[in-house]
């Protein structure tokens, strides 16, 4: 027979599950309404939409020339507030009518969550993470200058403006101009600005106003690593804990890329979570890349430092 106690007890319980689980959709929407509140998103995550995205524009038609990604995407930083795209159309295509067209196929794209503006050369949405994109669509002539300020950043904008007009000039988004009578100077690339303002062309990812321009003056800028510098890499993971490739296809894959050297680094059994390897998987992995060294794959793959045979 239940007692009153019992029955109590039990009735609180329920109620400790219920608010439990209203507490952990809380707690899960109150995540998604900080990452939209934010602001910030990663680098990863923003090319990725770049990506998408871009291969939805190209999909167009013949108005679409280029797409080009802009802002602190392009300049490489860690995170991006939002992502700014630059559409040139191609020539004889810059008609009202083909640019409203391209406008309305871009807003067609699936992953939009809301549309913000629908301008005559620009649209806005924010995409169904929060992040907040601007597709502008230019001409030819204007796409260098456009770049140029949509890439920033502010600093760096705000100082070459200072620049430009010391000299007679005038910056902004279209042109390069002269202060008098706003005749046009440059405006086509970047390199066309950069020069026309005696200064050697600054990479995207230096332009923060940290003593890039007066290096750029001097011809002393700093020369930035490029993919073709590297030539090898240290952390690299098999199918033997938790990698998703061979070590034959690692070592062909790094062929590829033009690396002279690799190394083998997956991980031990203090990570089990990652599949780690005890000592007879060890053993058993080592003999492993002996025996694709033995196959001649261009170059030697060795364990890491902890690893002997």
């Amino acid at each position: 027979m239940r007692t009153w106690k019992s029955l109590r007890k039990r009735k609180s319980c329920g109620r400790l599950r219920d608010s439990a689980k209203r507490g952990e959709q809380n707690i899960l929407k109150a995540v998604e309404v900080f990452k939209k509140s934010t602001g910030r998103f990663h680098l990863n995550t923003a090319e990725d939409a770049a990506e998408k995205i871009i291969a939805h524009i190209k999909k167009a038609g013949k108005a679409a020339e280029s797409v080009t990604p802009a802002g602190s995407l392009r300049r490489g930083k860690e995170t991006v507030g939002d992502l700014d795209l630059l559409v040139t159309l191609v020539d004889g295509h810059t008609a009202q009518k083909h640019v409203d067209a391209l406008a309305e196929h871009i807003l067609k794209y699936p992953g939009i969550d809301q549309t913000l503006a629908h301008g005559e050369n620009k649209v806005s949405f924010t995409l169904q993470n929060g992040l907040q994109v601007d597709v502008r669509l230019l001409e030819k002539e204007n796409f260098g200058a456009a770049l140029l300020y949509f890439t920033g950043s502010k600093e760096h904008n705000v100082a070459l403006r200072g620049r430009a007009n010391d000299m007679g000039w005038t910056l902004n988004e279209y042109q390069l101009a002269t202060l008098k009578g706003e005749k046009r100077v440059a405006g086509r690339t970047e390199e066309e600005i950069y020069g026309k303002l005696k200064l050697d062309f600054i990479p995207p990812e230096l332009r923060e106003n940290t003593g890039e321009i007066a290096a750029a003056e001097k011809h002393a800028l700093p020369k930035l690593i490029e993919l073709k510098d590297m030539k090898g890499d240290l952390q690299m993971h098999t199918t033997a804990s938790d990698g998703k490739n061979s070590i034959e296809e690692m070592a062909e894959a790094a062929r590829e890329l033009g690396h002279e050297y690799i190394a083998i680094t997956d991980h031990s059994k203090a990570v089990t979570v990652a599949n780690g390897l005890d000592e007879k998987r060890v053993e058993a992995h080592i003999k492993k890349l002996h025996a694709a060294n033995d196959k001649k794959l261009g170059f030697r793959c060795w364990p890491g430092p902890k690893w002997t045979s």
